[in-house]
């Protein structure tokens, strides 16, 4: 996989049958529906009556020296899959399956997973894998780093690696061919299609199962109901980090939504849930009232009070009553988005945080990366006014 290829059909070829050597004896060049691509692996799902394209190969010989980028060239190849499997605007697959498939580059080849799409790319000597799902827009994400086939023979960390590359690739193809033939298309589909996120929490003793109903503005924000109970409303979001001890200790003094559940999944990633207020209170627009702005000043005395830091005071993050704030007494206004909140002189801003917008004015001693003081707050509570 290392040689140096005079054109891209040559590797193309060279690629697919080292491929077939490890296993993936199905992977051929072919068409998706009147375009030829570089490889792909398909099923008939006799419960749709057509083929299903879990598995998009893309290859390129020099990245460089072409003009069309792999990733992008296949995510089309598997919309126009997609396309071809939907059939017509109102078709019914559409509330079974989400199209889950690989795309693979080398520079390429395409895998995929129930509920999502893997893309695999490499670049001459390389290999990378990506993940998509059909929500009614394409959803795609890089799961793995671009890894090199050149390595010296002698390298067996590297060899490992590219080991356990290919058994979790032959897993993934294998168990995503496994749902085309079984799950995929049943009368009685277990998960949303349109919401492939994890449903259910657990309050420390019941396990609550739930249902999405909406998203929020393209954010990872969502609200849903129990699923036993569809008038318990739930907001529901995902987050990289979470200040849980922080937001209940807002909730105690009154001025933060009821924190139901914190899980925090293997990959880094947190789903929080908490009482949709939305009936309740609005989003608060900025310049801030004075009696909201003394709301929020006082819930923040609190909060810096007990140590805490909220990091992010913003006017979408501060909510006011819907039929307006009477006073400055404390669930006059809540707090939400308590990402980084924390304890003072512990938790740090992102280091992709946003500093010098013309929309979120932050103090000019917030640092990416940088520890979150109780001043910082206050400014920015300042800056709304």
């Amino acid at each position: 996989m290392s040689d140096i290829f005079d054109d891209e059909f040559n590797r193309n070829v060279r690629f697919i049958n080292v491929m077939k050597e490890y296993g993936f004896s199905d992977l051929d060049r072919g068409y998706i529906g009147h375009y030829p691509c570089d490889g792909r692996l398909k099923v008939f799902v006799s419960k749709a009556h057509r083929d299903a394209i879990y598995c998009i190969l893309e290859v390129k010989n020099e990245i460089p020296n072409v003009t069309s980028e792999p990733m992008a060239q296949a995510i089309f190849y598997w919309l126009e899959a997609v396309r071809i499997m939907i059939g017509g605007k109102d078709n019914q697959f559409l509330s079974k399956t989400n199209f889950p498939a690989v795309l693979l580059l080398h520079y390429g080849e395409s895998c995929s997973k129930c509920l999502f799409i893997y893309f695999t790319f490499s670049t001459g000597p390389y290999i990378s894998v990506a993940l998509a799902v059909y929500t009614g827009i394409a959803n795609v994400q890089m799961m793995t780093p671009v890894f090199p086939l050149h390595f010296h023979p002698s390298d067996a960390r590297a060899r490992a690696t590219g080991e356990r590359f290919i058994c979790a690739l032959r897993r993934l193809l294998f168990n995503l061919k496994n749902y085309y033939l079984t799950a995929a298309f049943s009368e009685q589909p277990l998960l949303q299609p349109q919401f492939p996120f994890y449903n259910r929490y657990t309050d420390g003793i019941t396990t609550h199962q739930f249902v999405y109903e909406k998203q929020i503005d393209l954010k990872r924000a969502f609200i849903a109901h129990l699923k036993d109970n569809p008038e318990d409303k739930i907001f529901v979001k995902f987050a990289l980090c979470y200040g849980e001890d922080a937001h209940e200790t807002a909730y105690a003094y009154g001025f933060a939504p009821k924190l139901r559940a914190v899980e925090r999944f293997e990959d880094g990633w947190v789903m929080v849930v908490m009482d949709d207020v939305s009936h309740q209170y609005r989003w608060m627009r900025k310049p801030l009232k004075k009696k909201v702005y003394q709301a929020a000043e006082k819930a923040l005395a609190l909060l810096h009070k007990d140590g805490y830091v909220h990091g992010d005071v913003r006017e979408t993050n501060i909510m006011v009553k819907r039929d307006g704030v009477d006073s400055e007494d404390l669930g006059e206004i809540i707090l939400v988005d308590f990402d980084w909140a924390g304890k003072e002189n512990t938790v740090r801003y992102p280091s992709n945080i946003t500093l010098n917008h013309p929309d979120i004015p932050r103090p000019e001693s917030v640092e990416r990366g940088g520890l979150i003081f109780s001043a910082h707050d206050v400014e920015m509570l300042r800056l709304l006014s």
